[in-house]
């Protein structure tokens, strides 16, 4: 199993209050809603077994061909219950759908996960890349691009999905964002990662935009292979990543960056 650890860039001269703040809000949500989600999960997977197992029963189900009219009633009650768990299923109702989207769940969706795991694994990246951007580009940029980096991670996910039905949730898009933004502006730096092998820990460091760019490989190779069989949203990482790197060359090459940080320290400065 092998782990990054932190980056040579870690050490900043502000304190990331937007990045703990995001983390707090990540994980107040998902406290909330995790008990609303955990049982319209397990609604939701009995009412797909009863469906099964009427399915095994009825062998005409799927054409609606019954030899009794109870059966007929039987299965259009069951559907029914299936599509009502379905509404009122939290990550339904506030994540990203893109056959069904509405821009406020582009937000909504930002700050719901689907488990501990999927919240953990999300909330470990964004500190480890969030810090450093939020130190480089000040904190009304780096929170602007990650609201919009989610969103346009979300929209490209559905312009390669747009009939899909299964609910965007996490923050992974917009950490895919500024994954992009540190591949750019910090591609240099090198990775601290450790290893663990055989129950010995050992660690090595590796440069970032090696890393970062295998991870991308993956990305692109795991969304041609799985296309839309995979519950990961493959596409939404690429194309956040992709918007954090355009986002970082457009800042560069500009010199928007300069000139801010700048302004920032001219006015922290004490007067001459």
């Amino acid at each position: 199993m092998i782990l990054p650890l932190a980056d040579k860039r870690m050490t900043v001269r502000q304190f990331p209050w937007i990045t703990i703040l995001i983390i707090l809000a990540n994980t107040i949500v998902f406290m909330s809603t995790w008990p609303e989600i955990r049982s319209g999960r397990d609604q939701i997977r009995m009412l797909v077994g009863e469906l099964q197992l009427f399915e095994d029963l009825h062998p005409g189900m799927n054409r609606e061909d019954f030899a009794r009219l109870a059966d007929l009633r039987a299965y259009t009650m069951l559907i029914a219950r299936y599509k009502q768990a379905k509404r009122n299923y939290c990550l339904s109702n506030w994540g990203f759908t893109p056959a069904q989207p509405r821009w406020q769940e582009l937000i909504t969706s930002l700050f719901l996960h689907s488990g501990w795991m999927h919240l953990i694994a999300n909330m470990y990246f964004l500190w480890l890349c969030g810090c450093s951007i939020e130190n480089l580009w000040g904190r009304p940029i780096y929170s602007l691009t990650y609201v919009t980096g989610g969103m346009a991670a979300g929209l490209i996910c559905a312009a390669a999905f747009p009939e899909s039905t299964l609910p965007l949730v996490g923050a992974s898009g917009a950490i895919a964002a500024l994954i992009g933004v540190f591949f750019v502006r910090c591609f240099n730096t090198r990775i601290r990662f450790v290893i663990f092998l055989f129950s010995n820990l050992k660690t090595f460091f590796v440069h970032a935009w090696i890393i970062l760019g295998l991870w991308l490989g993956s990305q692109i190779v795991n969304a041609i292979l799985y296309n839309d069989t995979s519950p990961v949203a493959f596409w939404a990482h690429i194309g956040g990543l992709t918007f954090g790197a355009i986002v970082a060359l457009f800042i560069k090459f500009t010199l928007v960056e300069e000139a801010f940080l700048k302004a920032i320290h001219r006015a922290k400065s004490p007067t001459q």
